[in-house]
């Protein structure tokens, strides 16, 4: 199954062939965080199945598929997340998420959260991955990989990305220096993991990142 996630970001001027370029890379699954109604018009038209939160601005949230999606239980998480399970020819279940950004501000805006506040969210939604080993997580967690949340995400899993050389995902100046990765593909020990790589989005300020992963 390949899998692919990308944040598309809301303000992005080529929502349309932003979308259009993830079409072309062939995911059976695909989430897409900032989603907005250009690039859902061109996904609907290219996927049988999708599952999608909202449309627009910083929330908008998406899961697209070439297999069915049956919506489960979902986690009280601030965040735009969705809990699947993908009908896939060896079904499994998928946290798509898109995590708030930490921010020190006493007035969060849409899309940020105070420190404390999104160091919770990572761990509850590690706490739902603990009750199902055999679900993924993908998404932008707005977590870099050298923080403690992160490392709690993957105790007993597999960062599919580190299986190859797939460097930073964010693409403002200073992530860059420092290849500092925000977005995640978390499979389970033991899931065969390849192809792993970021790709570039036309008008996105962050890197796809794609896999074909095997539940094993």
């Amino acid at each position: 199954v390949r899998v692919v996630a990308s944040n598309l970001w809301f303000k992005n001027p080529s929502m349309a062939d932003a979308a259009r370029e993830l079409v072309a890379l062939e995911p059976d699954v695909l989430v897409v965080s900032e989603l907005g109604q250009a690039a859902h018009d061109v996904l609907v038209a290219a996927f049988p199945h999708h599952d999608v939160l909202s449309i627009g601005g910083a929330r908008g949230h998406g899961v697209y598929s070439r297999h069915r999606l049956e919506r489960l239980e979902q986690p009280a998480v601030i965040g735009p997340v969705l809990h699947l399970r993908v009908h896939a020819p060896r079904p499994f279940p998928i946290f798509a998420a898109h995590l708030p950004r930490a921010t020190l501000t006493d007035h969060p805006n849409d899309g940020t959260e105070l420190v404390h506040v999104c160091r919770a969210e990572v761990f509850e939604l590690a706490a739902w991955l603990d009750r199902d080993p055999t679900a993924m997580l993908a998404g932008d967690l707005n977590l870099t990989d050298r923080q403690p949340g992160y490392r709690r995400l993957v105790r007993g899993r597999i960062d599919a990305m580190r299986t190859s050389w797939a460097g930073n995902t964010f693409l403002g100046f200073t992530w860059r220096l420092m290849a500092m990765r925000i977005d995640h593909m978390i499979v389970p020990r033991g899931w065969a993991v390849s192809e792993a790589r970021a790709v570039r989005v036309i008008g996105s300020d962050h890197r796809a990142i794609a896999a074909d992963v095997r539940p094993c």
